[in-house]
């Protein structure tokens, strides 16, 4: 059986740059680590380090979850349950409080769902998984958070050309998730589809969109190919890919960045292989590269050589640290960043 723990070590680096960002505009003594800070753990602990529940359809599940303040002071968190779905790079993501709940998130029901602790404290909650009569067989993910607000931080005047207000003003939300899988009895049944390939990429760095949909019931991971050729019928990329954990019922538009030499604008064609669960699928697109789609990612409608392997064909490391740094620099005017950690998925 898949686990939905894997795929951490990008995200952690993303994130990484994302505190070191933030820590660079943050006053002394400013940062979320001082005050309270809460985890989540299965109670007792499980050797997945996350629930892994099962259930047939109108039967009602029992679980207990262990919240700790691990901080240095006194608080209050919100304790919630989401869906999980799968994130751009692959690898079990969770929704927002606000997103609309249809599986594992809306069958939890919580004990309670707010919690005032002195730092090192600990609390046992207790929660009911109700699965829904007719609920087909399969492999359902969602998620319990522990959500805690700070004050919204006002840096020092001096450097952020903003008024005598001082620039911009910094609101920090600390998250914690722990998984929570249902496992419904039946058939269970893999299934991956390809539905096809177009242009993307962040500023300089040029990429392929593969569209890969989980149509099955079950977790699956995998590794792929994508092999590129073009008009004339010469290949032009073939790279190696990793599917981390594939959430049942999603689908991405998961990034490939190409290597060498950029391609320029034209018409390609594209083979996509994937080996899942002992199951391989293949399909060959069409696809085009504009001028303008050229000029969109380096600047110009000349193909720069692209950057060299920036470490793991597709869910590269280097590319989602380039794109989350364009991400911190445009919310700091914004004024809200996310803080998550996690345990068994990211």
């Amino acid at each position: 059986m898949d686990s939905p723990a894997g795929g951490i070590r990008g995200r952690a680096v993303a994130l990484c740059v994302l505190a070191a960002a933030i820590a660079l505009i943050l006053p002394p003594g400013s940062a979320a680590a001082a005050g309270p800070t809460f985890s989540l753990k299965p109670e007792p602990a499980t050797e997945s380090g996350y629930f892994v529940l099962s259930g047939k359809p109108g039967e009602t599940l029992r679980a207990k979850v262990l919240v700790t303040n691990a901080g240095g002071g006194a608080g209050s968190t919100r304790l919630y349950a989401v869906d999980a779905t799968t994130g751009q790079t692959s690898g079990a993501v969770y929704l927002s409080r606000g997103a609309p709940r249809r599986g594992v998130g809306r069958w939890i029901k919580l004990g309670k769902n707010a919690l005032t602790m002195e730092g090192g404290e600990s609390q046992v909650v207790s929660f009911s998984v109700r699965i829904p009569e007719g609920t087909p067989p399969g492999q359902y993910l969602g998620g319990l958070v522990t959500q805690r607000f700070t004050k919204t931080v006002q840096p020092p005047s001096g450097g952020g050309g903003e008024g005598e207000e001082g620039g911009f003003k910094v609101k920090i939300h600390a998250l914690s998730v722990l998984a929570v899988q249902v496992d419904v009895p039946g058939t269970r049944r893999a299934a991956m589809n390809l539905t096809g390939i177009k242009p993307g990429g962040t500023p300089g760095h040029q990429a392929l969109l593969l569209g890969i949909e989980n149509a099955g019931n079950v977790l699956t991971k995998g590794s792929g190919t994508l092999r590129v050729v073009n008009a004339g019928g010469r290949q032009v990329q073939r790279q190696e890919f990793a599917l981390d954990t594939f959430v049942p019922e999603s689908e991405i538009e998961f990034p490939v960045y190409v290597q060498g030499k950029a391609l320029p604008p034209g018409s390609y064609r594209g083979t996509v292989t994937v080996h899942y669960r002992g199951k391989t699928a293949r399909r060959t697109f069409p696809f085009k590269i504009t001028s303008s789609q050229v000029k969109q990612v380096f600047g110009s409608t000349a193909s720069p050589p692209a950057p060299g392997d920036p470490g793991g064909g597709g869910s590269s490391d280097s590319a989602l640290v380039v794109a989350l740094v364009g991400v911190s620099a445009l919310s700091i005017g914004a004024a809200s960043f996310f803080f998550l950690r996690h345990r068994g998925v990211v």
